[in-house]
Formats: C-alpha cells, structure tokens, sequence
C-alpha cells in the first residue's frame, strides 16, 4: 500500500499531499446534462468527451466552505461541465474554479493547473434553512446560488475524480466527501456584466437535473493524484484552454 502524506493545517499543501477539508457551512452538488457539442470549446481537442447518449455528458458544480480545522480555511466554487476519459480513468474537467483564500489559489495553480481565481464569497448560512451564496470577482457580480433546505437526511459519501491540466500533463486525482445529505432546490443568477456570462450561456448550464446539500461534511482532496497522459501539444501553446 502506498504511504500517503497529508498536507501540515495551514500551510500551502505540496504535490502529492492530501487536503483534508472539513465544513462549517453547507456542501452543495449539482448535477447537470450538457450539450458535448456546447461544452467541446472549453476542453482542450486532445482529450475525449464521455458520452452519456444524445450527444449529451454530465458535468458537475460543487459549492463549500471549508471551517478552521480544514487544512485551509476557505469558500470554493467549482464548475466542471464536462466528464472526461483517459483510458479506463474518467474525471471532471475543471474551467473555473473561485476562491477567498490566496494559500489555497497558490496550491491549486501549481500542483495541479486549476485555474483558480480569488472571488469574494457572502453566504447566509443557517442550517436547515433555505439561503444563497452571493459571489462576486474583482468588484462585479459573479453568481448567485439559490437553494433550499435539505429534504432528509443521510450519512453518504460522495465524490469523484477531477481532471486538470498541469504544463504538457493531464491530472487525475481523487475527492470524496462524507456528509448528512438531503435533495435541495438550487438554482444559478449569473448578471449580463458577470465575468462568467458568455461562458455559462455558451456551455448551457441551466438547471441542475439533481442537487444535493450535505452538513458536518468532512473529506479528502487531491487524494491519488496521478499523471494519466502527455500531451505534447500544451507545452508548445503554453497551458491549458
């Protein structure tokens, strides 16, 4: 079995370490069905688009705050509308990704080439109760995420593989959180002047087919991170799309 090394609480995590968040607010997963055809512009050509059927594939938008005992403390934004395959592996690729906590852009940008962008987050966090999150980039309204309260509740643990692009390296590496979860209601408010307008509206994220809203989750990120594939076209373009 392979040793694994967990990144020190507060410091920014090296390749290879593991970060442990665990949340003081909710913990929001979104579903969403997208167009191949809409999405294919945002994931470099070298990479293969899982098809689900219909020229349809499945993308993901993953909302949380990570509390003071996570190895950083900070509110993450993910939107990843497309999964990918690199051989028997399949992942999320990644296109934004928000964040308030310099450390954690730092360590997301050189271990693993998200392209991590620091955003103001305001959340009216009351547990069991409807809220929104309000985030905003550089003085402009980002997004708004609507949802409501948690319908049940269950112990599960979800997650999944991530894809990014490190240099010429596809990146695959493993997150799995564990929460009390329940359906919710989540819907998006994305302003004409939002950075992210164009993007969502060419993409096609519209409703979640399926949310989720998750409380005393604790997990693992980065966990197995490995390289699955070369891609010798990135080194010469200098980065990801």
């Amino acid at each position: 079995m392979m040793q694994k090394y967990y990144a020190k609480q507060g410091e920014i995590p090296k390749q290879g370490e593991i970060w442990l968040p665990v949340g003081d607010k909710g913990h929001l997963m979104m579903i969403h069905l997208i167009d191949i055809g809409r999405v294919r512009h945002y994931i470099p050509e070298e990479l293969d688009i899982v098809s689900i059927g219909c020229g349809k594939t499945i993308g993901l938008v993953f909302m949380t705050s990570m509390g003071p005992e996570s190895t950083l403390p900070y509110h993450e934004l993910i939107i990843a509308p497309a999964l990918i395959r690199a051989g028997c592996t399949c992942g999320f690729y990644v296109t934004h990704i928000y964040v308030d906590n310099p450390k954690s852009q730092i360590g997301g940008i050189r271990n693993f080439g998200l392209p991590k962008q620091l955003a103001e987050f305001s959340w009216d966090w009351k547990a069991h109760a409807a809220g929104h999150i309000a985030i905003k980039l550089v003085d402009k309204d980002l997004i708004t995420i609507s949802y409501t309260g948690a319908f049940g509740s269950l112990p599960l643990k979800l997650g999944g593989k991530a894809a990014s692009i490190l240099e010429d390296k596809l990146i695959f590496c493993r997150n799995s959180f564990k929460a009390n979860y329940g359906l919710s209601k989540v819907s998006y408010t994305v302003p004409p002047e939002s950075p992210i307008y164009q993007d969502l509206n060419h993409i096609g994220l519209g409703k979640p087919i399926l949310s989720v809203l998750g409380v005393n989750m604790r997990g693992t990120m980065g966990e197995d991170t490995q390289v699955l594939a070369f891609l010798p076209k990135r080194s010469q373009i200098g980065g990801h799309q």
